[in-house]
């Protein structure tokens, strides 16, 4: 960056920084702010402050939605995701499951950067994959189990689901269920998260090799560790 600009820039900012009312904030917030403030001058410096923040800068505009948004992942970091505990106990077609095979695991605090969405070979929407050719696969990977839906549809937590998440359906594969059919045959079962008409919600896929009932394409990946 051009010295000019540099000094424009951070002359920029004394200004927004006379601007503030202080009064205004909490301590909370402030203490947020201050801590924001050595990353405000490193995006200086590393050329990522967009032309908008200048302009939202020079116009004492700059809002303090980007600090409430850090502040509430500083307060996501404080969650813990409890793993290790045995999955709830869940109904599917009427009958209740019981808990087939359980990837426990160490208690988490929750960071989203911990969980990646994954989809296995040829999951895509040319190929028609059933929920079965996927298990096959995901059942060696390091998936998270069904603590982790349930944590994440808290109505206290919910605000932590990724916003890339919507539109798909999020699978936690380290959690198999299974129930009876009429017949006596034992059914697995894996839940996965979804987002309908806004709202957050469990639903529960039975793994099977008919394509016709559920295919797996791309917006079907699992949620495994990283």
């Amino acid at each position: 960056m051009k010295k000019d600009i540099a000094v424009d820039t951070v002359s920029r900012i004394i200004r927004f920084l006379e601007q503030i009312k202080y009064s205004e904030l909490n301590s909370e917030q402030m203490m947020m702010f201050e801590d924001c403030l050595p990353k405000l001058f490193v995006g200086i410096r590393n050329k990522t402050i967009t032309p908008i923040i200048l302009e939202q800068l020079r116009l004492g505009t700059y809002k303090f939605e980007v600090f409430d948004e850090v502040l509430k992942l500083r307060k996501a970091s404080s969650k813990t995701v409890r793993l290790d505990l045995p999955p709830k106990a869940e109904d599917y077609g009427g009958s209740k499951l019981s808990i087939k095979h359980n990837n426990g695991g160490r208690p988490m605090k929750w960071n989203p950067e911990k969980v990646s969405l994954h989809l296995i070979k040829n999951q895509d929407n040319k190929h028609r994959l059933s929920v079965w050719d996927v298990y096959k696969v995901v059942k060696d990977l390091p998936c998270y189990n069904a603590n982790m839906i349930d944590f994440l549809l808290k109505k206290e937590n919910q605000y932590l689901i990724p916003q890339s998440w919507q539109g798909k359906e999020v699978f936690f594969w380290a959690t198999v269920y299974c129930c009876k059919d009429t017949c006596g045959e034992e059914i697995l079962c894996v839940r996965y998260l979804k987002c309908e008409d806004g709202i957050w919600q469990s639903e529960i896929a039975a793994v099977d090799n008919d394509v016709t009932v559920r295919d797996m394409g791309s917006d079907d990946p699992a949620a495994i560790a990283v």
